[in-house]
């Protein structure tokens, strides 16, 4: 009856611990289907953003290249401006000189009609030899006012070609003005267009930060839900481990009292501590997961198409197509799942330190496995997805793995 009981007892204790580690299984799957969901948004969203921005620099830059060449047509109307005012001066001095030949050349005709009339009637009264003196005066008078004449006339002919000219300066001159004030309206409405476009790209742009921001919050605070998850899980893990051990113990110490004499004891043989690395050891002693290039780096840098600064949790390496992933140091395998930005995922506990595989391809331990250190885990894919991401956490705070690699 005493056996029975305990047998049950036994039965009922681990019932009630499978129901519980089987209950965080199932809780940490969703919050990690959850969690990939987010990811994945974040990612839909992070592309979002990075398009819009870089739509909002093409915008930007177009806008102020059609700022310039409004600037430049609108400089060179100002000097169009001036050459039209000095055309129109030139002009209006022709103008002056031809209206003043002209009048002078009609003023001299006058005198030279009357002259002649002079002259014609001196010649039907008087003789050459009657009045000699006279004959030279008159026809020098009509000598010179014939030069004169001709003068004037050549003056009002230079005149009137500088006015053809200058009268064809500003009509060419008008036009160019009218093209170039042409240009710079549709310039202006296309550079109203493109400010627009930009204003409503640019409100976009920040409206997917803000959405990107807030979706990053989710995906930390589920992250935060999955490690309390895992945490616990672990916590259960070990309790029950802990308590096979001691009834295994206490079922050894009364097979070897049925079998000793009362008076004979023994105790349990003490359990193996696990392997630990020391303090001044760890860093720079891990062997490395893969070899490769390190195509990115822990810490902050800076975004290459957005103009802000981004934080990064670990490392990217570049390996070979294919290549195996191996454990940096022994543990036991806490998580296996998918997470969106980083695919499929392990991580291991080691003694007072995480280790994290992200990207893989194939993986070859589930949770709950002990690994050892330089043991086969996964393998990454081929072409672009040849590529490890790998952090180190020390609770819940990333590390550089840079310094835990030797």
């Amino acid at each position: 009856m005493m056996n029975s009981s305990r047998v049950f007892l036994i039965l009922f204790l681990l019932l009630n611990i499978f129901s519980s580690s089987f209950s965080y299984g199932q809780e940490i799957d969703a919050q990690t289907q959850k969690l990939a969901s987010v990811q994945k948004s974040i990612k839909q969203k992070q592309i979002e953003k990075d398009k819009l921005a870089k739509d909002e620099r093409t915008f930007k830059r177009e806008v102020q290249e059609l700022d310039k060449q409004i600037n430049e047509a609108e400089k060179k109307i100002k000097d169009i401006a001036n050459d039209i005012a000095n055309a129109q001066k030139n002009l209006t001095g022709a103008s002056q000189r031809y209206d003043h030949a002209t009048h002078q050349k009609d003023a001299i005709s006058l005198d030279i009609s009357q002259a002649v009339l002079q002259y014609n009637k001196m010649v039907l009264v008087k003789t050459y030899d009657q009045e000699p003196v006279e004959y030279k005066i008159r026809q020098k008078g009509l000598e010179y006012n014939q030069a004169n004449l001709n003068k004037q006339v050549k003056t009002a002919n230079i005149s009137w070609q500088e006015m053809d000219k200058w009268e064809d300066a500003k009509q060419n001159l008008l036009n160019l003005r009218k093209k170039e004030s042409s240009l710079i309206a549709q310039r202006k409405s296309l550079a109203d267009a493109k400010t627009k476009l930009l204003k409503s790209t640019s409100q976009a742009r920040q409206k997917a930060e803000t959405d990107l921001k807030k979706l990053q919050a989710s995906a930390k605070q589920l992250q935060q839900i999955i490690d309390r998850l895992i945490a616990e899980s672990i916590r259960k893990q070990k309790q029950e481990e802990e308590r096979k051990r001691q009834e295994e113990a206490k079922k050894k110490a009364q097979a070897s009292i049925s079998a000793a004499p009362p008076a004979a004891t023994i105790s349990p043989p003490p359990a193996a501590p696990p392997p630990t690395i020391s303090g001044s050891s760890r860093r720079t002693s891990l062997d490395w997961p893969v070899k490769g290039v390190i195509i990115e780096n822990f810490g902050r840098a800076k975004h290459p198409e957005l103009d802000t600064y981004v934080v990064r949790n670990g490392i990217k390496i570049k390996a070979a197509s294919g290549a195996a992933i191996k454990s940096v140091e022994n543990g036991v395998v806490v998580f296996r799942g998918n997470i969106s930005s980083y695919g499929k995922v392990i991580i291991i506990e080691h003694s007072n330190f995480f280790s994290v595989y992200g990207m893989l391809t194939d993986v070859s331990v589930s949770i709950g496995d002990r690994v050892r250190r330089g043991q086969n885990i996964a393998r990454l894919g081929s072409g672009e997805n040849n590529v490890l991401y790998f952090e180190i956490r020390l609770g819940d705070e990333p590390d550089n793995p840079m310094l835990w690699l030797h």
